[in-house]
């Protein structure tokens, strides 16, 4: 079809959705709304085989409204999510995000959390990949998104990641305790999952550094000790004596200990960035200079 078989669409929708006036108005001339959907739904098609998102996303939203006023709250959502797909596409952001906003707002009113919280994190992740967005932003929507997936019996698994993704943020705007928190309470989960249970030492990894980061030898010590009471095997894993090792050096101050324990983790096990921007943090904790600055930090 081309684009004018589109245009063609969307004004056979447009009286579809008046329905008929004047003198023969009462002959079965009531707006079809449902059969107006369709016809700016397909015609959305047409818009994106021509690759032109704008015009898809604004026909979705108008196939959106119709199912509104038809009465189908579900086929409004889903012809929303799907006008902020093509936003997206189209690279408007923002308007991406505020018709997955509305079909969130449509999706948790009929109790369907899980669609709702989909959407949510990926508003989430694209606010996080725009560079000219504070990560505050993403942080709170993948809180939104852990929140909604919470409120869904089968949405565990998306729930903690969610929230994995809010420690990780919060760690990088500087809410170290928050984040610390937040990787303690997943370690505890996944120590009562069988399937999960080898992943809570990498948890617990990470909330070990959160306190280091924070600055407080002492907590960050006490911490660990707990870590290794609430799960045995942490203290011969090498994630445990990473942690041991580390909190000793931190408390004693020991930049040579300290870094000498990251190189021995890391010539087996490569540090991610995440972990090795935070590292560089603590090591600049025990040892500020002019010359340490965040990531020009030496670890090895």
């Amino acid at each position: 079809m081309s684009i004018q078989q589109a245009e063609d669409m969307i004004n056979e929708a447009e009286k579809k959705a008046q329905g008929s006036k004047g003198l023969f108005s009462f002959l079965g001339g009531a707006p079809s709304y449902d059969e107006a959907a369709d016809l700016y739904k397909n015609a959305a098609n047409q818009f994106k085989l021509a690759k032109d998102w704008n015009r898809a996303a604004e026909t979705l939203v108008l196939a959106g409204e119709m199912m509104g006023k038809y009465g189908s709250a579900s086929d409004e959502a889903h012809h929303y999510e799907e006008a902020g797909n093509a936003f997206r596409r189209a690279e408007r952001i923002h308007d991406a995000i505020t018709w997955y906003e509305h079909a969130v707002k449509i999706y948790s009113s009929a109790g369907r959390f899980q669609a709702g919280g989909k959407i949510l994190r990926t508003i989430a992740e694209m606010t996080e990949e725009d560079i000219d967005v504070k990560k505050e932003e993403a942080l709170a929507y993948y809180k939104k998104a852990a929140d909604m997936f919470e409120m869904d019996e089968y949405s565990k698994a998306p729930h903690s990641q969610c929230m994995l993704k809010v420690a990780e943020l919060s760690a990088e705007v500087g809410k170290y305790e928050d984040a610390a928190k937040i990787f303690e309470k997943e370690g505890e989960k996944a120590l009562h999952n069988s399937m999960l249970q080898f992943g809570a030492r990498e948890h617990f990894l990470k909330a070990g550094i959160m306190w280091m980061c924070a600055g407080d030898p002492v907590t960050a010590s006490i911490a660990v000790e707990r870590y290794m009471s609430e799960d045995p095997r942490l203290a011969t894993s090498r994630e445990g004596e990473l942690l041991q090792d580390m909190t000793q050096a931190f408390s004693n101050n020991d930049v040579d200990a300290f870094v000498d324990a990251l190189h021995k983790y890391d010539s087996v096990t490569r540090l991610d960035a995440w972990k090795t921007d935070m590292l560089c943090k603590v090591k600049e904790i025990m040892a500020p200079s002019a010359e340490n600055q965040a990531n020009d930090v030496d670890l090895t």
